[in-house]
């Protein structure tokens, strides 16, 4: 279930992607506080890395909660003009991507 579901936020909150390549992450804000398992983050993190290099996005925001723990990861810029780093706590419109 997370493998189709960082996929689908991905391209709903696909906003921009770093040149690095890093992954801002933060974990176990859910409402158990608990983080995804070292092997389901693991998984998460190469499905956001593969959709960026395919999808040649700015970045990423992904947030996932669950009761199997939460991921929360923000990699690129927000802004290409000015290379603002993209941030988890950043808003955006999402529209017809739901």
């Amino acid at each position: 279930m997370i493998g189709t579901l960082v996929p689908v936020g991905a391209l709903a909150l696909s906003a921009c992607q770093s040149p690095h390549g890093d992954l801002a992450v933060s974990s176990g804000s859910g409402s158990d506080g608990a983080a995804l398992d070292a092997p389901t983050e693991a998984k998460v993190k190469e499905i956001v890395r593969r959709f960026k290099d395919t999808n040649r996005t700015p970045g990423v925001l992904v947030g996932i909660w669950s009761p199997k723990g939460t991921f929360v990861s923000a990699t690129g810029v927000a802004d290409l003009a000015t290379k603002a780093p993209l941030r988890a706590d950043m808003q955006f419109k999402i529209a017809s991507q739901t």
